[in-house]
């Protein structure tokens, strides 16, 4: 909660597992798994949202599902720390392959090109996780807004949930 300065590196740095936001509910981009990462610490957090693009399962860190496979992913780096530290490595490489600045400033002049020039920008980086978080529908709403959703009114994939949620709550009470 940007509560540490700069002192918060060489805690990381120390660290043989960081566990960073394990709900998701708190930061966007996940920029402390990232930070983490760049300490060369293997992080250990929840499979949500952006972390699932920030922290690669098994290779940078692991992401968990449920309190009991987080604390067995957690006990599991205490108790093997030669897997730790290679996901901390891995991680290390993935931070300065993907978020140096020297990476994304690139990818931004990139993009303010294209768009300077009239053109369609560039889809930005792979499909991945599309089985989290009811992102496989997301995909499919977003295609059918852009087509169908002009002409006839889409609901937004959580005012359909929200709807069917409702639904199914009245009929078991």
């Amino acid at each position: 909660h940007g509560q540490m300065g700069e002192e918060k590196f060489d805690v990381m740095r120390k660290s043989i597992v960081g566990v960073v936001n394990p709900t998701g509910q708190t930061e966007t981009c996940c920029v402390s798994a990232v930070e983490m990462s760049a300490c060369k610490t293997a992080v250990v957090t929840g499979a949500y949202y952006a972390l699932l693009d920030t922290v690669l399962h098994k290779k940078t860190g692991l992401l968990s599902r449920g309190i009991e496979n987080f604390a067995n992913d957690i006990c599991a780096c205490i108790e093997n720390p030669d897997y730790a530290i290679s996901l901390g490595e891995n991680g290390y490489e993935r931070v300065k392959n993907q978020y140096d600045y020297k990476v994304v400033t690139k990818r931004w002049l990139e993009l303010f090109e294209s768009v300077a020039q009239g053109k369609q920008p560039k889809p930005h980086g792979e499909l991945r996780n599309i089985q989290y978080h009811y992102k496989t529908l997301r995909i499919l709403n977003s295609i059918l807004q852009k087509t169908i959703g002009r002409i006839v009114f889409w609901p937004s994939l959580m005012e359909a949930i929200n709807f069917i949620h409702k639904r199914v709550l009245s009929k078991l009470r």
